[in-house]
């Protein structure tokens, strides 16, 4: 039997942590520090075999009577749940640093959106810590597995699978909630990369219309409007910040009706896209961007030879002094405006401040007067109908805010936490000789009364320090949820 492997580094098994869905459910093994289900007992370690499966009870005691195991949740085509498994995997050998980051910032862009499409969630983190593990309850059609693109550090499961649980949780996100399986369905689409499908599941069929020159002149001139219209006439809506194809249908007929006022060309263009599923959906697209483009028409001052100059200057709204801008973030500002589907400027703006000012945090303070000290960041609060580019935009200017915590949290886990864990250790190695030395004096004023009482500070400053990932941002939180994400940090809050 070769050396047990180090497990000190690995979050610990926390029964705490599982919901009672999670405890009901009757099929568990239990894996070591490998992820790798070994036996135990009467519990076997096939995860295909039911005579090897046990109940939570069963696992969850075996996980707690051995360092280094954990219980495995089985998961077969009459589960209930969907998993998706997100890691943070540290620099491979010969990996070089750019696709590192790369790497961080797809995982990270990848497990924000699964948290904004499944906002009540469990959610708890890996042996490792540098990992995460999303279950909702519903089930999709076709195989899972491993994601590819934007989602290729994401794997997605239903059925057939296993996972190692830690009962850690994370954010906060202890509930076990349904969603449909539509729903889900088109989630697992996007990750595997399997393009449009209908409300079963199945791939939709184009309805290959002919297309009149007229119609092909429209399509030409929504393709040289910006560089996402390409991408939604070729159905390819996943990965382009479009909560769900109704929102890329709404976009995509905006772009249409604002380019040709004919009804007919507006039907033909939708109809050889690839978002076209069918004509109830379209149409439905349709009515909501007459009524939005007809809306902003009439929201338009009237510029007619009979409005006087005077009034007119008044009708229009001031545009954002971009020029007060510094260079780089106006550059960036610019271009938001510019490759956004909405190409709205102001939105555009108020991202890149919200970014600057999220970076900047509390670390930038000024003297404007007196004794009155003033900080550098700001309060940036958008207001915008549905539909004008708010998550869009600022997805966009939050990418290198995004990959810098996840580059943070990836030395934490990698340089700080050891260490921490290493001095926890210790630390705890002295307490419990302080703590027989104390029990066995006789003296009420044992001296080593007071050394015990430093080590158990020691021991709690520790622990809190080792619960300190580095977290830079707090994303859709309720003011009591933000106060529990920030009560275990260490220095100032960013944003």
């Amino acid at each position: 039997m070769g050396p047990k492997s180090d497990v000190s580094n690995y979050l610990t098994f926390n029964p705490a942590g599982f919901p009672p869905a999670l405890q009901d459910h009757p099929h568990w093994l239990v894996a070591n520090s490998k992820g790798k289900p070994v036996e135990r007992s009467d519990v076997g370690n096939s995860k295909t075999n039911p005579e090897h499966w046990t109940n939570f009870e069963t696992a969850s005691r075996l996980a707690l009577s051995e360092s280094g195991l954990w219980p495995y949740m089985v998961l077969t085509n009459e589960t209930r749940f969907t998993v998706f498994d997100i890691d943070f995997k540290p620099l491979r050998p010969e990996e070089t640093q750019q696709a590192f980051r790369a790497r961080i910032q797809r995982a990270a862009m990848a497990i924000n959106r699964l948290r904004k499409a499944f906002p009540r969630r469990y959610e708890s983190r890996s042996k490792s810590g540098r990992g995460y593990h999303i279950i909702v309850v519903g089930k999709f059609k076709g195989p899972g597995g491993k994601g590819k693109g934007d989602w290729s550090e994401v794997e997605i499961y239903t059925s057939v699978h296993g996972i190692t649980l830690t009962g850690h949780i994370s954010n906060g996100c202890s509930d076990i909630v349904v969603y449909s399986n539509r729903f889900i369905q088109g989630i697992r689409n996007s990750i595997k990369g399997s393009g449009r499908t209908t409300e079963d599941g199945d791939a939709a069929e184009r309805p290959n219309q002919p297309v009149t020159a007229e119609t092909q002149a429209v399509i030409q001139r929504l393709k040289e409007k910006n560089r996402l219209i390409p991408k939604l006439l070729a159905g390819e809506w996943e990965g382009h910040c479009y909560p769900s194809q109704s929102e890329a249908d709404f976009s995509l007929a905006c772009s249409i009706v604002e380019e040709t006022a004919n009804h007919e060309q507006q039907v033909e263009v939708f109809k050889n896209s690839g978002l076209y599923r069918c004509d109830r959906k379209m149409l439905l697209a349709f009515v909501a961007a007459r009524k939005r483009v007809a809306e902003q028409s009439a929201a338009k001052p009237d510029m007619s030879e009979n409005t006087d100059a005077d009034e007119a200057d008044d009708l229009v709204s001031p545009g954002f002094p971009l020029d007060c801008l510094p260079g780089i973030a106006r550059e960036m500002a610019e271009e938001l405006a510019r490759v956004t589907t909405s190409q709205n400027l102001p939105i555009a703006v108020a991202c890149v401040l919200g970014i600057l000012s999220a970076a900047l945090g509390a670390g930038l303070e000024l003297s404007t007067g007196g004794e009155r000290r003033t900080r550098g960041n700001l309060f940036i609060l958008v207001i915008a109908e549905s539909g004008t580019g708010k998550t869009e935009a600022y997805m966009l200017a939050a990418v290198p805010f995004e990959a810098a915590e996840a580059a943070a949290i990836d030395d934490f886990e990698k340089h700080t936490k050891p260490g921490l864990l290493a001095e926890l250790r210790v630390a705890k190695a002295q307490a419990k000789k302080l703590e027989k030395a104390v029990a066995e004096s006789k003296d009420g004023a044992c001296p080593a009364l007071e050394s015990f009482r430093k080590a158990e500070q020691e021991i709690a400053d520790l622990e809190k320090r080792i619960d300190a990932t580095p977290r830079l941002r707090a994303s859709d939180v309720t003011k009591e949820e933000l106060a529990v994400t920030c009560r275990c940090r260490v220095g100032p809050p960013r944003c």
